[in-house]
């Protein structure tokens, strides 16, 4: 194998890698929002925070990661804030 293929090999490699790290922060994000909804309930009553954070760290999901994702469902306007400490589904 020559340098160039060793190359193009290498930008394959972080291509995929890149890809597979952005699936996974989507599977976490669904996760994430499964969890929340499930936990809310028919009711849409608010949960806490910190027991979403710990129920997704159950699944496998970092607290830094659950906190962006949060953030970013916030954002989306998926979930709200409905007094500091919990979080509620739409």
């Amino acid at each position: 194998m020559n340098e160039e293929d060793f190359n193009e090999l290498l930008k394959i490699q972080q291509r995929m890698s890149r890809m597979l790290l952005n699936e996974d922060r989507v599977n976490h994000k669904i996760d994430v929002i499964t969890l929340v909804r499930d936990m809310c309930g028919p009711a849409k009553k608010k949960v806490q925070r910190e027991q979403v954070i710990i129920e997704a760290g159950l699944q496998g999901i970092s607290s830094a990661d659950v906190e962006s994702i949060l953030q970013e469902l916030v954002n989306d306007n998926i979930i709200f804030i409905p007094q500091e400490g919990y979080l509620q589904i739409r």
